[in-house]
């Protein structure tokens, strides 16, 4: 799998030392994209990791005969990625998802470039909380996973640091 990260005006770059919801400094439309590349040993070993050994992730010459012609990720495999970024690169190390909704709309396929997007749609740093977008976008600008997340930021002044759960 190849990460390939992109700052873009206006966007957060990697970042280090983002743990406190006070040097988090987010905003409403704040956002991170990075793009990577799954290859077919990573569906392989997340397949063998979790036992979802459906053949439309590890066996190329089914899923070319399925409907997708060729074989496509796990959704919790994008999932994932998606909690990768949010707890090491935005908001960053120590974030704690409290709510996750997430769906499905189309295929992502093997050896496709895709684009991790997260964006802060709401904030309310008196609580340590933001409300971010989460989607997994496709070349064709279409959806692999379209979803909302509610997290904690980590602060001296929460819980000395700890968030709940």
């Amino acid at each position: 799998m190849k990460d390939d990260h992109k700052p873009e005006s206006g966007e957060h770059n990697d970042e280090p030392n983002q743990t406190r919801s006070e040097d988090v400094n987010l905003k409403i439309g704040d956002c991170y994209k990075v793009n990577t590349i799954f290859i077919q040993e990573d569906f392989d070993r997340f397949a063998a990791l979790t036992g979802d050994n459906n053949p439309i992730h590890t066996d190329p010459a089914f899923s070319a005969r399925s409907r997708f012609g060729k074989t496509v990720a796990h959704g919790m495999l994008l999932y994932s990625k998606i909690c990768q970024v949010l707890g090491t690169k935005f908001p960053g190390p120590g974030t704690v998802q409290l709510e996750q909704d997430l769906m499905f709309p189309t295929p992502t396929y093997v050896g496709e470039q895709i684009t991790i997007y997260i964006e802060v749609i709401d904030y309310q740093p008196e609580k340590g909380e933001a409300e971010l977008l989460t989607q997994v976008q496709r070349p064709d600008g279409s959806l692999g996973l379209d979803g909302r997340t509610v997290v904690h930021l980590p602060s001296d002044k929460n819980s000395n640091g700890a968030a709940p759960g």
